[in-house]
């Protein structure tokens, strides 16, 4: 299988594979056209195939393939395909480090903009000045030990969520720039 390109799936369910196979620089497995013939169980040897010669990027890579044909399964309860959905969406089963990032700064602004939600109500939303205060003070709530006792006091569904989010959301990062600077 070495090379190989594959522009219309492939499907290894059934095989019999007694020695390894090489998997070595197959392509177009990740294509939109390849992906619906492929199945999961083929995205899952390909995977354990570059596990067993410890090529985690290429490993990381078919993972992330396996789990989005998981996703797709509708025979899987509802809770789990939520918590694949999650996933994905958040970073792509780790393999996009950007969207977990761009989700962080999301979480700080949208913690101040629901901090002050009263407050911004009557202000004057082409002052510049208060745009600058507002990204400015989001950069506090980007940081997931911040404390602050007043916001505990008179927002705590705002400031719990902005914690349980953004310990999620680091988590994605993290396994996300992980994922290839493994050894």
């Amino acid at each position: 299988m070495r090379r190989a390109k594959f522009y219309k799936g492939v499907d290894l369910d059934y095989t019999n594979i007694q020695e390894e196979m090489n998997f070595f620089a197959v392509e177009n497995l990740d294509t939109k056209e390849s992906k619906k013939e492929t199945s999961q169980e083929t995205y899952r040897i390909i995977k354990h195939n570059f596990e067993k010669i410890a090529n985690k990027v290429e490993a990381n890579k078919y993972h992330a393939l396996e789990l989005e044909k998981k996703l797709e399964d509708s025979n899987n309860p509802l809770s789990e395909r939520l918590v694949l959905w999650f996933h994905w969406f958040f970073s792509r089963n780790g393999t996009n480090w950007m969207l977990p990032l761009f989700f962080i700064i999301l979480i700080g602004m949208s913690t101040v903009l629901f901090i002050h939600l009263d407050s911004l109500v009557i202000q004057d939303f082409r002052n510049w000045d208060l745009w600058k205060r507002g990204l400015s003070e989001s950069f506090k709530y980007i940081y997931i030990l911040y404390k602050d006792n007043d916001l505990w006091d008179n927002h705590p569904i705002i400031f719990a969520l902005n914690k349980f989010f953004l310990g999620y959301l680091y988590y994605q990062f993290l396994i996300a720039v992980r994922k290839d600077t493994r050894k």
